[in-house]
């Protein structure tokens, strides 16, 4: 696993007039560990109300003294990073909507992570996602990662999610990618990777279409199988990435729920998790269970993607 994941960096700055920037932080300490160059990026489009015969002299004046007025204070917050021998770059973009001014950027400049937070929720709170997050999430081709805690990383903990057992296609591409990913995130930031993997017990309650939940009868040696299949795909599944037995975790129970009791009991810094974009009526099936394991993650999330994933945004502003 290569120590240098990451060589460019692009940092979303939602409101670069403000002081304290959580998401560049993280940026900077990343950075820091990999010798990485950032880009940070803020992206605006001013709400003029356009009539007929409105000149577009004064919409574009508008929009260069609101992105230079950006750029400046961008300018404030790249120096002192300058200054401890980072290198920094700035861009404005004149673009809307956000999610997609972010990606666009991506396609141009092809940085290797994008770090993103949100001033619209605490830090070190619940992660609500907005519908632009969600948007990043399935339209972002690199690893994204959202700032959720305000605290310094040390001895960085990282944690991967991955479904060794998932019937989905691709899922054990994804889970290779997901595991070198973390792997040489935390190999280049000093740090110490866990692997867990979420699975329900054949005898778990399981809910109906409609109506209350049912338990299916189960006798315990069916259940044993079930659980040595479990480990041995784990197993077969973190081998070549070098992970060791201590480190490989099976919880039971959903995994919006089990993975953030994991995350909590290994003091997990950042999780590591993969993500397929689908079309809307998968989306809409498998939004709910993401978005809880999100939502109660107590940590930085990591989101990454299939290789070869193809982005429906368009590289021009419609």
């Amino acid at each position: 696993m290569s120590s240098q994941p990451f060589r460019k960096i692009l940092v979303c700055i939602e409101f670069p007039g403000e002081r304290d920037q959580p998401v560049l932080k993280r940026a900077a300490g990343i950075a820091q560990h990999t010798g990485a160059k950032l880009t940070l990026f803020h992206s605006d489009l001013a709400q003029l109300t356009v009539v007929p015969g409105f000149p577009g002299a004064v919409v574009r004046e508008d929009a260069n003294a609101k992105l230079a007025r950006s750029r400046e204070a961008l300018q404030k917050l790249a120096a002192p990073l300058r200054r401890r021998g980072l290198k920094v770059e700035l861009k404005c973009a004149w673009d809307a909507p956000p999610h997609e001014a972010i990606v666009r950027e991506v396609l141009r400049s092809k940085p290797d992570l994008v770090v993103a937070g949100s001033r619209r929720r605490a830090f070190g709170a619940r992660l609500f996602l907005t519908n632009t997050d969600w948007q990043l999430i399935r339209e972002c081709p690199v690893p994204l990662l959202f700032v959720k805690q305000n605290k310094p990383w040390r001895s960085v903990r990282v944690m991967a999610a991955i479904d060794p057992l998932h019937p989905r296609g691709g899922s054990s591409r994804l889970d290779r990618r997901i595991l070198d990913i973390a792997g040489s995130f935390s190999e280049a930031l000093g740090g110490r990777l866990d692997v867990v993997h979420a699975y329900l017990p054949l005898s778990s309650s399981l809910p109906y279409a409609i109506g209350d939940a049912y338990a299916p009868v189960v006798d315990a040696a069916t259940e044993q199988r079930h659980r040595a299949t479990t480990e041995r795909a784990l197993a077969r599944t973190t081998r070549a990435a070098g992970i060791p037995p201590a480190r490989q975790h099976i919880e039971t129970g959903f995994p919006q729920e089990a993975l953030p009791a994991a995350a909590r009991r290994l003091r997990a810094d950042v999780v590591v998790m993969g993500a397929i974009s689908r079309g809307a009526l998968g989306r809409l099936l498998i939004g709910s269970t993401a978005e809880r394991t999100l939502d109660l993650l107590p940590c930085d999330v990591l989101v990454v993607k299939p290789r070869g994933f193809k982005t429906r945004v368009s590289r021009r502003p419609s």
